[in-house]
């Protein structure tokens, strides 16, 4: 499945959005185009993975946001769609080499109380010294989780598990 079969697939998600960017296939917004050169100028081992750097120049980002804000999936990028990629608190790249793509973040709510808060953070070795691919760590309310850990063989693989799944990830087991 390419890239734009996986985007129309995740727009059909409730409360799904997309961006455009500069090689966006029906309405392109060059005015990110050099924001999104200098960036992948900067991070270059970022083309290692082929399926990302289509996803930025075409959609710039994506972002499943429901009105209880209780599932909040985030594929940073460079459009309105979503949170910029240079934007994010902190260093870009983390001091264990990791740079961070997307956030999932799911709220688990009672009788207007949270109860629960888990989350998954996506990224990729900005190292050059890792296997390539989606590196996987998650957290919950009561737990700083673990390590990234290996988890896809690239981005394409881990938008159509994400789609599959409507945008959901079970809570880890972490507590």
């Amino acid at each position: 499945m390419n890239i734009d079969e996986t985007i129309s697939r995740l727009e059909h998600i409730p409360d799904a959005r997309t961006g455009r960017g500069p090689r966006h296939p029906e309405a392109p917004d060059l005015s990110i185009e050099d924001q999104l050169v200098q960036f992948l100028g900067s991070y270059s081992i970022l083309r290692r993975d082929s399926g990302y750097i289509e996803f930025l120049e075409k959609y710039a980002g994506a972002m499943i946001k429901n009105l209880d804000e209780t599932q909040i999936v985030d594929v940073l990028g460079f459009s309105d769609a979503s949170t910029g990629m240079l934007e994010m608190d902190g260093p870009l790249v983390d001091e264990d080499g990791f740079i961070l793509f997307a956030q999932c973040v799911f709220h688990i709510i009672v009788e207007g109380r949270l109860v629960d808060m888990y989350e998954y953070d996506f990224a990729f070795d900005a190292s050059g010294e890792r296997r390539p691919g989606v590196y996987r760590c998650s957290s919950t309310l009561r737990s700083q989780g673990e390590s990234y850990v290996w988890y896809a063989d690239g981005f394409c693989s881990w938008l159509v598990e994400l789609v599959d799944n409507g945008g959901y990830y079970e809570r880890p087991a972490l507590d």
